[in-house]
Parts: structure tokens; sequence; C-alpha cells
């Protein structure tokens, strides 16, 4: 993506060694068919996104496990977009996405039929623009600088 890694399924592979990013080295292993389930990431679970948070990967090497079922999730997921993901997390039922913006930003979401939000780092709400697109919903924004965006459960 233009500014992070987003983390896709597939069938075909089952692992990728030392992939380098950020002077880092990611290493990912696949199991499972059929849709992403669960991510983890050094140990730790990932939710509610897609696209690795930047601050979760440690200097050196990383292990990013990714488990493969039928089964849908249905929780709000961050899939892809044009601004860099610092961190996820969620809040009493808020999932907080802290984001680094360059200009025109753009939020690929899945499983999101909640209050979306946009705030700059000041505190002040930001105007985003809300379109779905099947069963995707595309938040847009403008601006450069640090953000953070909530999605209400």
């Amino acid at each position: 993506m233009p500014h992070g890694i987003a983390i896709r399924g597939t069938k075909y592979v089952k692992e990728l060694r030392d992939f380098g990013y950020l002077n880092r080295n990611i290493s990912v292993s696949y199991s499972g068919e059929g849709n992403i389930s669960s991510v983890t990431l050094n140990g730790n679970k990932l939710e509610h996104t897609l696209q690795i948070p930047d601050d979760r990967l440690q200097a050196g090497d990383n292990r990013l496990d990714i488990k493969m079922e039928n089964q849908i999730n249905s929780l709000p997921c961050l899939v892809y977009s044009t601004i860099r993901l610092n961190d996820v997390s969620e809040e009493n039922g808020i999932i907080v996405y802290n984001v680094q913006g360059y200009s025109q930003n753009v939020l690929v979401m899945k499983n999101v039929n909640r209050e979306f939000l946009v705030f700059d780092s000041q505190n002040n709400p930001v105007p985003v623009t809300l379109t779905p697109k099947g069963k995707y919903l595309f938040a847009e924004f403008w601006g450069k600088g640090e953000y953070r965006v909530e999605c209400r459960m």
C-alpha cells in the first residue's frame, strides 16, 4: 500500500520469510483455508485491522501468524488505506485507529454500520465522507498529520 502493509488471505502461500519493512524483518505463516479468522503479531492478537500497525513492529525480527477458516469475521475491520496506521485499540466499545494522514486519506473498512468519526491532533472533528460500496465502507477525509479515527461498535 502507499503507507503500510496489508494482510491478505491466500491458498497458495504458506510462509514468507524475512520480509523487510521499516528496517525490520517480518516472517509470515499461514494455516488453514478460507477467510482470515485471526492474526497474531509477535504473540499478541491483532484485531480490527488487516493493515499492520507500524508501532507494533519491534526492532529486528517480527512474527506474523495468520489463521484462516471458513467462517466470516463480523467485527469492524480496516482492510486497506492510504494512511499510515500507527496503532489500533479498543476502548469501551470504541475502536480507535491512530493514523498519519498525507492529503486525501481513504480508509476501506468492512463490517461497519456504526458511527465513524475522525479527529485531528487537537481533538477537533474532521469532516469525513462515508461511501458504502457492497460489503465495504470507504471513509475519506482530507489533511496532513496525526489523526484519531473512531468506529463505535
